[in-house]
Order: C-alpha cells, then sequence, then structure tokens
C-alpha cells in the first residue's frame, strides 16, 4: 500500500478521461508516451509529474488495470472501466463518481488514506452539519499512520479537494463541502439511486462475503461498509434498503432481529448498467 502514490497531486478526472482515451489507443504507452499523448504534465523524470498519480489514481478507482511488460507496460480497461467509459466517457455523471469513489476508498484499496478518511475519521462527524478542520484531519493521519504520515505524503488537501471540488474531481456527490477556510463539514450527500447502492453492495458482498446469501443490516453499518461508504445514517440506509427491495434487487427479513438482507442480483455489472440507466431519465 502507499500513502504518498499521489505524489501531492490531487484528482483531477480530465486526466484521467484523457489518460483512458490514449490507452485505449495505444496500451503499450510508457509515461513518457502518455504524457506526449495527452498532455500531461511529467517533468524531467518518468516516474513523477502527473502521468503516475493518475494512472494510480484510475488503477485505485477501479477503472484500469496496469501491468508490467519487458517493454514497459501494459495498462486496460477492467471490466467496470469499459462500463463506465461506454456510459460517461467524460466521467462528468454521478454514478461515476460514485464508482470511483467506493473503489478508491473501499477497505484493501491501495489508497489507504482514503479508506481512513472516508470510513474512520468522517464518521466521527455526524451529518449534515458535523464539521472539522484541516487540523483535525491532518493529527488523525498522523496518529493513524504513525511515522509513515508527513505532509508530502498525506496531504490533508488531497483528501478534501478530492470531495469539494464539482468541476474536476468527487465534489458532487457532496460527502463534504468546505464551510470556511480550512473548516470543513460532513454533509449530507446527494443519495444515489437504488442501483447504485446496489452495485456498491454487491461488489462489497462479493469481496467480504462470498458465500453467504444474507448479511445483517448491522454488518452494513460498520466501519468500511455501506452505510461509511455511501455516508449515510441507519435512517437514510433503511430508506436505500427499501428502494433496493422495491426494485426487487435484494429482499429483507425483519420479522425477528437481527434483520437481514438477502442478496437478489446476479450480475453486478447488470446493476451498474441499469444505475446508468436510471440517471438518464431524470
Amino acid at each position: 500500500m502507499s500513502l504518498s502514490f499521489h505524489q501531492t497531486f490531487r484528482l483531477e478526472l480530465s486526466n484521467v478521461e484523457r489518460l483512458i482515451a490514449s490507452i485505449r489507443e495505444q496500451p503499450t504507452l510508457d509515461n513518457v508516451g502518455i504524457s506526449e499523448a495527452t498532455g500531461i504534465g511529467i517533468g524531467k523524470d518518468p516516474n513523477h509529474g502527473k502521468v503516475q498519480p493518475t494512472i494510480d489514481y484510475a488503477t485505485y478507482g477501479g477503472l484500469i488495470e496496469a501491468h508490467p511488460t519487458e517493454e514497459g507496460q501494459q495498462i486496460s480497461l477492467t471490466d467496470i472501466g469499459e462500463l463506465v467509459i461506454e456510459n460517461d466517457r467524460r466521467l462528468r455523471k454521478r454514478v461515476s463518481h460514485w464508482v470511483i469513489h467506493y473503489h478508491l476508498s473501499r477497505p484493501g484499496s491501495e489508497a489507504e488514506a482514503w479508506t481512513f478518511f472516508v470510513h474512520h475519521f468522517l464518521p466521527q462527524f455526524e451529518p449534515p452539519n458535523g464539521s472539522f478542520r484541516r487540523f483535525q484531519l491532518s493529527s488523525a493521519i498522523k496518529h493513524e499512520f504513525g511515522g509513515r504520515a508527513s505532509v508530502k505524503t498525506v496531504n490533508p488537501g488531497l483528501l478534501t479537494s478530492c470531495y469539494t471540488d464539482e468541476s474536476n474531481a468527487l465534489g458532487k456527490l457532496r460527502l463534504v463541502r468546505e464551510k470556511d477556510k480550512n473548516e470543513f463539514v460532513h454533509s449530507q450527500p446527494n443519495i444515489p439511486n437504488a442501483f447504485v447502492a446496489a452495485y456498491i453492495l454487491a461488489d462489497m458482498w462479493e469481496r467480504r462475503h462470498p458465500t453467504s446469501s444474507t448479511v445483517s443490516v448491522s454488518t452494513l453499518l460498520q466501519p468500511g461498509h455501506l452505510a461509511t461508504t455511501l455516508g449515510v445514517d441507519n435512517t437514510i440506509l433503511q430508506q436505500l434498503l427499501d428502494r433496493m427491495t422495491a426494485e426487487k434487487l435484494i429482499d429483507q427479513m425483519r420479522s425477528v432481529s437481527p434483520f437481514q438482507v438477502v442478496r437478489g442480483w446476479d450480475d453486478k455489472l447488470e446493476l451498474l448498467q441499469a444505475a446508468y440507466d436510471a440517471e438518464s431519465l431524470f
């Protein structure tokens, strides 16, 4: 895992878009070639500048896979990335932003500072008005990662800007908003449609409960699971579960405690396609 993969460069979806366009045509481009094809800055060292962080953001965001080869590297879209780009080439839709956010921050992601920020730091500040200051985030990062953390390895501004920049990052999700200089609010998010929530749940289920047909609602409320991913409380989580039930994506067993969720999907990619179809209706 790496705390410093970003090399202090923030997530810029416009660069991810250009990267994907270039590797679809020439998947074996090295970092210099990607820079020449896209205009993404690289500087004097091919492993520095914005190209490698852009590759890593796209990788940890679930869109691409990069594999070393004897000649350099081979970069290809994942199945998820193919579907995302087919529906949203410019990465402007909230469905795409939820997908990137989920993969970037999920437990086990190599973007481990995002995992900590989303699933452990933010839940301490109850939305829609729970506020925190930059120094609190900085202190929490140092406490969590110890000597591995510094301004150069984990710049708190990269985490907050990822979720406040609506024009070129994930700000449309409204998980975080800037209240004042160096002060932020864990806000009420733009709640995803039932199919987005179901896609995220399905991917989590595949990774964490592969042999189970049911999962308790209390499990979904634990740090690192569905509620903290979406930035919602128990009430809104239940509303989402009810919407998923209405769409026949899940079933619920609520006659006795602990309440259970029963999986009802066959293919998580079908859920993601349905999420894009549903968003286009609005």
